[in-house]
């Protein structure tokens, strides 16, 4: 039996972020990328970038993530100031989840 824990997990989800912000063969779009405990959310600190691209970027993300075989996020959200917020859905949910495709 194939054995997920919760942070194999959440660093799949954190790479896959990477690759939807980046694109392919791109980097330096993000900063900074950390885990928000509180609110159960992955803030992604982009770079700085034109409003429009950034707007495009953004619908981009949300767009390709369609092609997930999984969506681990309840709402993706730009909070200004180049944050944005990618909110989990419920720890067990995402487990339960995963665990189904094994």
């Amino acid at each position: 039996m194939n054995h997920l824990d919760i942070e194999t997990i959440y660093q799949q989800i954190a790479h896959g972020i990477r690759e939807l912000i980046n694109g392919e063969g791109g980097s330096g779009r993000i900063l900074n990328m950390e885990a928000d405990t509180g609110s159960n959310a992955i803030v992604v600190e982009l770079a700085e970038m034109s409003k429009n691209f950034q707007n495009t970027l953004i619908e981009e993300v949300k767009e390709n993530l369609t092609e997930w075989r999984i969506n681990p996020f309840d709402n993706i959200v730009y909070e200004g100031n180049q944050k944005l917020v990618f909110y989990l859905k419920d720890e067990d949910e995402i487990l339960k989840t995963y665990r189904n495709l094994l």
